[in-house]
C-alpha cells in the first residue's frame, strides 16, 4: 500500500460522487465541529489553530476508526478499547499548550 493511493479508496473509486444530499450533511457536520471547536477555543479549552482544519482531523480520527471497525480490522482490539484511545489521543493533541 502506498500513502498515496491507500487500499481503503479502492472501493470508492468506481463511484460517482455522493449524492448532493449525501455531500451536503457531511459538509454540515464539518460546519458544526468547526464551531463547536471555535467556541472550545475561545473558552482556552482547545489549542488556537484553524477550526475547520482541526474539525477535518477530528472528523478523520472518528471516521477512520469506523472504517476500520466495520471492515473488522480491529483484529483483538476490542471496539470500546480502540474508541477510548482514538478520543484520548484526539483530546490530547486537541488541548492547549502550557
Amino acid at each position: 500500500m502506498s500513502l498515496d493511493r491507500p487500499r481503503f479508496t479502492a472501493k470508492h473509486e468506481d463511484r460517482d460522487r455522493p449524492d448532493d444530499g449525501l455531500h451536503e450533511l457531511g459538509h454540515q457536520a464539518l460546519d458544526v465541529t468547526s464551531r463547536l471547536l471555535s467556541e472550545a477555543q475561545r473558552a482556552g479549552v482547545v489549542r488556537p489553530g484553524d477550526p475547520v482544519r482541526l474539525a477535518r482531523v477530528a472528523f478523520s480520527t472518528v471516521h477512520g476508526l469506523a472504517v476500520l471497525a466495520v471492515g473488522g480490522l480491529l483484529d483483538d482490539t476490542p471496539l470500546a478499547e480502540a474508541t477510548d484511545l482514538a478520543l484520548n489521543v484526539l483530546l490530547t493533541g486537541l488541548r492547549p499548550a502550557d
